[in-house]
């Protein structure tokens, strides 16, 4: 899983770069921060992040 982060001026901008690849974006715009590309199901997101912490070093 990739996280992308941009710095940009309006959402719109941020819209159209982050529907340019699958990766997930994090945009800084003027007032807001926008998460782009978030997969919708928490086991998409699960699957797709590396273990990680004491316990899954233990357990694996």
């Amino acid at each position: 899983m990739t996280v992308r982060t941009i710095s940009a001026t309006n959402a719109a901008c941020a819209g159209t770069l982050a529907s340019l690849s699958k990766d997930i974006t994090v945009a800084h715009t003027e007032g807001k921060t926008l998460l782009l590309n978030m997969p919708r199901s928490i086991e998409d997101i699960s699957a797709q992040a590396p273990k990680r912490g004491f316990f899954a070093r233990i357990f694996g």
